[in-house]
């Protein structure tokens, strides 16, 4: 065995492991997306469940921003 073919063997191994450890961290960060959309889902994606719920959160949105900033108003 001539000492290139070994040298060859070499760098095929570390690509080899390069692209393995590249394989890994895009599953990781792929799965890490994945968990992350299932716990937070997009609220404004799905319409809300009861049409009452929906006005009384944003009424009470609208009621928070009114008590937090009274300045805007003030105007």
């Amino acid at each position: 065995m001539n000492p290139t073919t070994v040298q060859q063997m070499l760098a095929i191994v570390v690509i080899e492991k390069q692209c393995l450890r590249l394989a890994i961290m895009r599953d990781k960060s792929k799965r890490r997306l994945q968990s992350r959309k299932q716990r937070y889902p997009r609220k404004h994606m799905k319409p809300p469940n009861n049409p009452i719920s929906f006005f009384t959160t944003v009424l009470r949105l609208n009621l928070s921003n009114f008590f937090l900033c009274p300045s805007s108003l003030a105007t």
